[in-house]
């Protein structure tokens, strides 16, 4: 659960939010346009409440989905009627569509070295950006559902 809550920390600073965290292991994030609030309603599923100037809307979704719908939030893209196309994109999506085990490698070292910046691998399907320890992935044509990991 820590990782986990790094990770949305770490996403939520990207994008500029704050973050508070609930008593009942929710969180909500609150950028200029509005907050997500997000409850868990068992291990893997959580009920998500976005609210802006100009509406409101509530839905479930499973915990994997978190980083996605942070990530449409923070571009402004509308969630509500959210279906995800397919599972978060891995690691492995990335280095196999982009042919980035170099690129993954590279970044790797400069971690290791103490080196690395904040930065955009790029890739011309799926992108990867490096920052402050996370790996965020998303997809630029088809919507495929962005995610985050840890890299070290």
């Amino acid at each position: 659960m820590l990782e986990y809550k790094k990770r949305v920390r770490l996403l939520a600073e990207r994008f500029g939010a704050s973050i508070d965290y609930a008593h009942d292991d929710g969180l909500t994030l609150t950028t200029t346009v509005g907050s997500i609030r997000f409850t868990p309603s068992s291990k893997n599923d959580m009920t998500c409440k976005v609210t802006t100037s100009k509406s409101e809307i509530a839905f479930a979704c499973a915990k994997a989905y978190v980083f996605d719908i942070i990530h449409r939030f923070a571009r402004g893209r509308l969630l509500d009627g959210y279906k995800p196309k397919g599972p978060p994109l891995t690691l492995q999506e990335y280095i196999d569509e982009e042919h980035a085990i170099e690129r993954i490698s590279k970044l790797k070292n400069r971690i290791l070295a103490g080196i690395a910046s904040n930065q955009e691998l790029g890739g011309n399907h799926y992108n990867a950006e490096y920052f402050n320890g996370i790996l965020l992935l998303s997809d630029v044509f088809t919507g495929a559902p962005a995610n985050v990991v840890e890299i070290n």
